[in-house]
Protein backbone atom coordinates (compact mmCIF):
# COMPACT_ATOMS: atom_id res chain seq x y z
CA UNK A 1 0.00 0.00 0.00
CA UNK A 2 1.85 3.89 -1.07
CA UNK A 3 0.03 6.68 0.16
CA UNK A 4 -2.05 8.59 -2.41
CA UNK A 5 -0.12 11.88 -2.07
CA UNK A 6 3.28 11.11 -2.20
CA UNK A 7 5.53 12.48 -5.16
CA UNK A 8 6.21 11.07 -8.49
CA UNK A 9 9.91 11.05 -7.41
CA UNK A 10 9.36 9.10 -4.37
CA UNK A 11 7.27 6.68 -5.95
CA UNK A 12 9.85 5.95 -8.11
CA UNK A 13 11.97 4.90 -5.15
CA UNK A 14 9.35 2.95 -3.54
CA UNK A 15 8.79 1.15 -7.00
CA UNK A 16 12.75 0.60 -6.84
CA UNK A 17 12.23 -1.05 -3.56
CA UNK A 18 9.31 -3.31 -4.18
CA UNK A 19 11.62 -4.93 -7.45
CA UNK A 20 14.71 -4.95 -5.33
CA UNK A 21 12.67 -6.98 -2.44
CA UNK A 22 10.91 -8.87 -4.39
CA UNK A 23 12.73 -10.37 -7.10
CA UNK A 24 13.86 -14.38 -7.08
CA UNK A 25 17.81 -13.36 -5.91
CA UNK A 26 17.16 -11.71 -2.83
CA UNK A 27 14.37 -13.08 -1.90
CA UNK A 28 16.78 -16.68 -2.01
CA UNK A 29 19.73 -14.29 -0.44
CA UNK A 30 16.62 -13.65 2.35
CA UNK A 31 15.69 -17.18 2.80
CA UNK A 32 19.55 -18.62 2.96
CA UNK A 33 21.08 -15.52 5.40
CA UNK A 34 17.76 -15.27 7.47
CA UNK A 35 16.17 -18.64 7.54
CA UNK A 36 13.12 -16.76 6.78
CA UNK A 37 10.38 -17.61 4.52
CA UNK A 38 9.71 -15.40 1.38
CA UNK A 39 7.74 -13.59 0.50
CA UNK A 40 6.96 -14.71 -2.74
CA UNK A 41 4.75 -17.71 -3.75
CA UNK A 42 7.18 -18.80 -5.93
CA UNK A 43 10.27 -19.02 -4.19
CA UNK A 44 8.26 -20.97 -1.47
CA UNK A 45 9.66 -23.84 -3.99
CA UNK A 46 13.03 -23.04 -3.99
CA UNK A 47 15.67 -25.68 -2.66
CA UNK A 48 16.76 -23.45 0.03
CA UNK A 49 13.06 -24.14 1.62
CA UNK A 50 12.96 -28.06 0.43
CA UNK A 51 16.37 -28.96 2.28
CA UNK A 52 15.84 -27.13 5.64
CA UNK A 53 13.03 -29.18 7.84
CA UNK A 54 12.05 -26.47 9.56
CA UNK A 55 11.21 -23.76 6.80
CA UNK A 56 9.73 -26.56 4.96
CA UNK A 57 7.15 -27.59 7.99
CA UNK A 58 6.69 -23.66 8.28
CA UNK A 59 5.81 -23.44 4.36
CA UNK A 60 3.73 -26.18 4.75
CA UNK A 61 2.30 -24.41 8.02
CA UNK A 62 1.82 -20.89 6.14
CA UNK A 63 0.17 -22.52 3.28
CA UNK A 64 -2.97 -24.19 5.45
CA UNK A 65 -2.99 -21.75 8.17
CA UNK A 66 -5.63 -18.76 8.23
CA UNK A 67 -3.80 -15.00 9.50
CA UNK A 68 -4.85 -13.47 12.71
CA UNK A 69 -7.14 -10.85 11.76
CA UNK A 70 -6.28 -7.37 12.61
CA UNK A 71 -8.37 -6.23 15.90
CA UNK A 72 -7.30 -3.49 17.49
CA UNK A 73 -8.96 -4.42 20.81
CA UNK A 74 -6.46 -7.38 20.61
CA UNK A 75 -3.46 -5.27 20.84
CA UNK A 76 -4.01 -4.82 24.96
CA UNK A 77 -3.95 -8.45 25.52
CA UNK A 78 -0.75 -9.17 23.13
CA UNK A 79 1.00 -6.50 25.13
CA UNK A 80 0.04 -7.31 28.61
CA UNK A 81 1.27 -11.36 27.44
CA UNK A 82 4.48 -9.96 25.85
CA UNK A 83 6.57 -9.79 28.83
CA UNK A 84 5.86 -13.40 30.57
CA UNK A 85 5.90 -14.91 26.96
CA UNK A 86 9.59 -13.64 26.57
CA UNK A 87 10.10 -14.49 30.63
CA UNK A 88 8.96 -18.17 29.84
CA UNK A 89 11.05 -18.78 26.78
CA UNK A 90 14.21 -16.83 28.70
CA UNK A 91 13.87 -19.53 31.39
CA UNK A 92 13.68 -21.77 29.13
CA UNK A 93 16.43 -20.98 27.74
CA UNK A 94 18.29 -20.85 30.42
CA UNK A 95 16.98 -24.23 31.39
CA UNK A 96 18.51 -25.49 28.69
CA UNK A 97 22.06 -23.98 29.28
CA UNK A 98 22.12 -21.40 26.86
CA UNK A 99 24.00 -18.06 27.89
CA UNK A 100 22.31 -15.13 28.50
CA UNK A 101 24.06 -12.99 26.43
CA UNK A 102 23.89 -15.84 23.70
CA UNK A 103 19.49 -14.82 24.11
CA UNK A 104 19.52 -10.44 24.25
CA UNK A 105 15.92 -10.66 22.49
CA UNK A 106 14.69 -12.47 25.33
CA UNK A 107 16.32 -10.74 27.90
CA UNK A 108 13.34 -10.09 30.79
CA UNK A 109 14.59 -6.88 32.02
CA UNK A 110 14.50 -5.05 28.13
CA UNK A 111 10.29 -5.72 29.21
CA UNK A 112 9.92 -4.78 32.63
Amino acid sequence: MVSAGISDEELEAVMAFVDFATNMENQEEIISTLSRLPALKEALESNLIANDPILKGSAAQMAKGAPMPVVMEMRCNWDAMKPELRFQACSQARSLGTREKDIPSLNVLEVL
